[in-house]
This record gives C-alpha cells, structure tokens and sequence, in this order.
C-alpha cells in the first residue's frame, strides 16, 4: 500500500495546478455474450465510471468481469474484478499525446496487481489514429494467497482508428499482447458518434481462453454505449 500511496500521490501533484477546474465525467458500460465460460457465466458486463479535469487528470473506476444471467453454482469465484484507477494526459503537439498512469486491482476483496501504465497515439489528417497502452501487471506477493512474481507480465494494446468524414462512425481494431505467454487478442468495435453525449457501440472479440473445459479462443460479442456529461 506505501508503493500506491506514493504514486497517486505523485499523480495527483502532476495535476494539482487545475484540479478544482471543471471538466467532463463520463459511464460506459456493456453486455458481453461468450462463446465459453467467464466467471462462472456466458454473459458477462463491465461497467466504468470517470472524470477527467482539465488538467488532464482522470479518476476511474471499473467493475469487470461482472456475471450476468445464469452462473455456474460449482465455481465460487465469480465475483467482478474491481479497478481504482488514476490517469495523467499530455498533449505533446496538437496531434500527438501521451500519458502516464497506474491501476490497482481488486477481487473478492483482496488486493492482486501494481498496473502501472503509459501512453502514446497519433491523430492524422485523413481521419486516422494510432495508439499504444502499455500497462504491467505487478503481482502482490504480499496477499494472502501469495500470488507469484512469476505472474507479472506486461499487456500492450496497439489500436488503429478511423472516423469517416460524412458519416457519424468511428471503426477500431485494437490488437492486445499478453507478453508472459505471448497470446494475442484482437477487438473490432464500431461506434456511433452522432450525438457527441452518447455513443452506442457493438464489438467483437476474439480471446485467448484460459479455462481449460473450454476451446481456447473465447469468441465475443459486445453491446455497449458511453454517456458523457
């Protein structure tokens, strides 16, 4: 805890010169179908919550991993991962950004993983965007299960976007490395931008499946929306 102390802290310093300024909060939230079992259920949801100052400084939280509907009574750990988390924001030039963070993860009330974090994209002209988080996923070795250094790893998702010019739709394929066991997840999303308060999307995903009484890639569908405000 003295580790996550200091850094949000730090975070919070970077910032501290506009925290009291207005910004804009935002709720996003789906419903996930799978083809295999997670967390004891084929539905699934996640739901997040933020506000971004003007600074450039943004609090989170997320509930993922959320079972929905029917649940598997055998398994008695279905309860939904939990993310506290703080981001800082850089507008380095007018088209490139960059950033730093850290995540702290949570389940069944236990503190698992140190996320530290940082990011990098690029806007072009012709509607296109690249983008990179790095985020490494530290283990608490101090928790009550122990849980291995020989877990950490890292978790880059590289994304590509594009916003058409007449049409209120933005296509993104986002390809995750999981680098411990180098597997891959890819996530095509399409979403709907008209109104610029709610924007509805629909994703698919395409994911390495560690449950072992199941095929090893989980197929996706998503159905989810983001309100800002």
């Amino acid at each position: 805890m003295k580790k996550t102390s200091l850094l949000i802290a730090a975070f919070a310093l970077t910032a501290s010169y506009n925290i009291e300024a207005e910004g804009s909060s935002y709720v996003t939230g789906n419903l996930q179908f799978h083809s295999g079992y997670l967390q004891g259920a084929r539905q699934t949801s996640t739901l997040e919550a933020g506000h971004t100052f003007e600074g450039g400084l943004t609090l989170l939280t997320e509930f993922d991993m959320i079972p929905v509907g029917k649940v598997d009574p055998s398994l008695d750990n279905n309860s939904p991962y939990i993310t506290l988390g703080i981001e800082q924001a850089f507008q380095i030039t007018k088209r490139f950004r960059a950033g730093i963070g850290y995540h702290h993860l949570i389940h069944n009330g236990e503190f698992l993983q140190y996320r530290p974090l940082f990011k990098l994209g690029y806007h072009f002209d012709n509607g296109i965007d690249i983008s990179n988080r790095t985020r490494f996923h530290l283990a608490n070795t101090n928790s009550d299960h122990h849980h291995s250094s020989k877990n950490n790893e890292a978790r880059l998702d590289t994304a590509i976007a594009y916003t058409f010019d007449e049409t209120p739709l933005q296509l993104r394929y986002n390809n995750v490395l999981y680098t411990k066991d180098l597997n891959y997840d890819h996530e095509f999303r399409a979403t709907w931008m008209k109104d610029s308060k709610i924007q509805p999307y629909i994703e698919y995903r395409s994911q390495y499946n560690n449950n072992k009484t199941d095929s090893a890639i989980n197929h996706v569908f998503v159905v989810g929306a983001t309100v800002l405000f």
